[in-house]
């Protein structure tokens, strides 16, 4: 005796192959979209590593620029706010052609440079700088500054061992 009803389920059924196959085919979309979505966070955190040392750099700029006056310096530290975040400023004065006019004189100029470097989601330094010409030199502030590394040069050369050690660990 046969049973209609019964045979006919067994038609509308899946087979075990089908069932396999369905589930490896959602496991290869289930994975492309996790792909896509650890993507997106470590993008996500990315950015806001490469904001937050664009701030630490900013700040350090806008202390550099409200002070009265500045003189050839390196500074460097990890933020307070930020310690993943390890930034760096630096004061220097060189000759150069105007950065400015197109004037082909030969100028002493004045330039400080904040930077901020940080590590990504990929392990590699990322480094973020802001580079701004504070003003030009006269040719008596030039020779002032050229004087001043000459006479700590000859001071320099005149130490012994022990006092350039002792002199090195104040100027750090």
């Amino acid at each position: 005796m046969s049973y209609p009803l019964q045979h006919k389920y067994y038609r509308r059924a899946f087979s075990l192959v089908e069932a396999v196959t369905s589930l490896i085919i959602l496991a290869f979309i289930s994975s492309s979209v996790l792909v896509v979505i650890n993507r997106c966070v470590a993008a996500t955190a990315d950015s806001v590593l490469r904001m937050q040392a664009f701030e630490v750099a900013r700040e350090n700029m806008e202390m550099l620029l409200a002070l009265d006056s500045v003189e050839e310096v390196v500074e460097y530290g990890y933020s307070e706010k930020y310690p993943e975040i390890q930034w760096q400023t630096t004061v220097e004065s060189f000759s150069a052609p105007s950065p400015v006019f197109s004037k082909p004189s030969t100028l002493g100029w004045v330039r400080a440079i904040c930077s901020a470097e940080y590590v990504d989601t990929d392990g590699e330094q990322q480094k973020v700088e802001m580079v701004h010409w504070l003003t030009s030199l006269t040719q008596k502030q030039m020779q002032q500054i050229a004087e001043e590394k000459r006479l700590e040069e000859e001071m320099l050369a005149q130490m012994t061992p022990d006092e350039l050690r002792l002199w090195e660990a104040q100027n750090q």
